[in-house]
């Protein structure tokens, strides 16, 4: 997907997840909605991975991560991610190239907002800073591997399914110089 598309994709839903933050966050102060009194959250996440380049490298895989959290307040969250996504080859590679692999580890730290906590609407923002170690390997050249800085960026979707135990759709962005790594996936979430 090129990244135009995916910033475009990226802005609704944070559009949509404002609008719909601050509709329910009016109701939601009017009535009681049994915010829970939990602190600590905990989540296992699998997601699809795309990530686009300036340099010409792009591609997809697949992988997984966790989220461990604490909540602030009743509406601001601070936490850690980790995902690590399975090696993918460059769509566009030339066949000379075609054996390399790749793939970013990402290490994150965010902070989010969840204006309707304990709704149907429960929709969290996130925002923060992410570490990445971008591994490259091939026949010719082994196993290579560098640091890169990011701006993160993220929308989850919690859907209760008890009074501490949720369904997480979620979306993220990795966003640094001359790269657009995009993942969306879902997880499971445990309050404590």
């Amino acid at each position: 997907m090129p990244p135009r598309i995916l910033r475009k994709s990226l802005l609704f839903c944070v559009t949509l997840a404002l609008t719909l933050g601050a509709t329910t966050e009016a109701v939601a102060q009017s009535e009681d909605t049994g915010i829970p009194e939990e602190k600590f959250y905990v989540s296992g996440n699998i997601f699809a991975y795309f990530e686009s380049a300036s340099d010409g490298l792009s591609g997809s895989s697949y992988g997984g991560g966790a989220t461990f959290g604490y909540y602030l307040r009743p509406k601001w969250t601070f936490g850690a991610e980790v995902s690590i996504p399975g090696y993918f080859t460059d769509d566009d590679a030339d066949d000379d190239l075609a054996d390399q692999q790749h793939r970013h580890i990402e290490v994150a730290t965010l902070f989010g907002w969840r204006p309707a906590r304990g709704t149907m609407t429960d929709i969290g923002l996130l925002i923060g800073l992410s570490y990445i170690r971008v591994e490259s390997r091939s026949e010719e050249a082994g196993d290579l591997a560098h640091n890169r800085g990011a701006l993160a960026l993220g929308f989850d979707w919690r859907l209760p399914v008890s009074s501490s135990f949720s369904v997480v759709p979620q979306l993220r962005a990795h966003v640094t110089t001359g790269t657009f790594v995009y993942r969306a996936g879902v997880g499971l979430q445990i309050d404590f």
